[in-house]
């Protein structure tokens, strides 16, 4: 490229920066700072009458709003660094090149769902439009992130470069943490299951590979990391967990049933909202119990088949990875389809 044409090419990433920071990602993030502000004033208004609502939004926009002003940062710093570098001119190529793929990939993964998550009925939680687009918005940021780490490692970034992007992709852990429910799955299983290490070997593995691999999160209440904890006011959290994840794995046996909590609390949320908003009920069968003739579960598909059992039927270590295997990919199947 010569002299004119990396000039030619720094002012077109800059117009480009500008069309992102004023017009499209500037609008969307505009729309949602202020209906942060706005819950943020009705915060009292919406505790005492719309609780659930205001819960739902006072965990969701301020997220998305860091993740939108994680993004303009970066886009302003390397639209800075661009005009500097030929201003100066020292600006290669090679950068150049760095700074428009970096723009590209931020632009190309999210747009969609920034444009759209800005909407006005994205006000309302209960609108079903508004989680398909969240969890896409979600998705595609881990995406971008992924991809971020990956080219760092692979191409020679200059040293600004670097620390730009690492200081994106540490504004942005958080949000996506703490938004990751909206691509997770909720777990029932028995607390007296727990004293056998299968249970134990099972959710971890299967984890292990939705994360890394899909960004979906497991959460039940002894999760090592996200389950509960001591001063939690344990039945509002355990309930809002099954009321806000869209995949419920349930683990069947004889413990189970015999639960005086799961049947009577934990199953009939679970029944409501598949029957009112489409809930995934997804069920493995740990070990052999009268669950066929539970009218809930009598005609949902389940894991393993044949009148198999886990405990029973999945006991080499080959065995057990052929099934966390296949049950990891039923898994991501149903979350895709309930982003389409």
């Amino acid at each position: 490229m010569t002299k004119n044409q990396l000039k030619d090419s720094a002012k077109e990433f800059e117009v480009h920066c500008d069309d992102l920071l004023v017009s499209k990602l500037g609008r969307a993030h505009g729309r949602i700072s202020k209906r942060v502000i706005k819950y943020k004033r009705q915060q009292t208004q919406f505790k005492c009458r719309k609780q659930y609502t205001w819960k739902w939004w006072n965990t969701v926009w301020p997220d998305i709003d860091d993740i939108f002003q994680a993004e303009i940062d970066l886009i302003a710093e390397l639209k800075e660094l661009v005009m500097q570098r030929e201003t100066e001119k020292v600006l290669s190529n090679e950068e150049l090149e760095h700074c428009w793929l970096i723009v590209q990939t931020i632009d190309l993964q999210a747009q969609i769902a920034k444009v759209e998550t800005a909407k006005p009925w994205g006000r309302d939680p209960k609108d079903p439009r508004v989680k398909p687009i969240l969890r896409d918005l979600v998705y595609q940021h881990w995406v971008v992130k992924c991809e971020l780490i990956e080219r760092m490692k692979k191409e020679a970034w200059s040293h600004d470069l670097v620390e730009y992007v690492q200081e994106f992709l540490e504004a942005l852990d958080p949000p996506l943490e703490s938004l990751a429910w909206l691509r997770g799955i909720f777990i029932s299983y028995a607390h007296k299951d727990e004293d056998k290490e299968d249970l134990h070997i099972l959710l971890e593995s299967i984890e292990s590979e939705l994360r890394d691999k899909h960004y979906i999160s497991l959460w039940y209440d002894q999760h090592r990391e996200k389950g509960l904890v001591c001063g939690d006011i344990w039945f509002d959290d355990l309930m809002w967990q099954i009321r806000n994840r869209d995949l419920a794995i349930v683990l069947i046996s004889k413990n189970f049933f015999e639960s005086e909590f799961i049947p009577k609390h934990e199953v009939p949320e679970l029944c409501r909202r598949r029957e009112e908003e489409e809930l995934v009920i997804f069920p493995l069968i740990l070990e052999k119990a009268d669950w066929q003739n539970e009218d809930w579960l009598k005609d949902t598909q389940y894991l393993p088949s044949d009148d198999e059992t886990i405990r029973a039927n999945y006991t080499s270590l080959e065995a057990k990875k052929s099934f966390y295997a296949k049950a990891t990919k039923a898994l991501v199947h149903q979350m895709e389809k309930l982003s389409t």
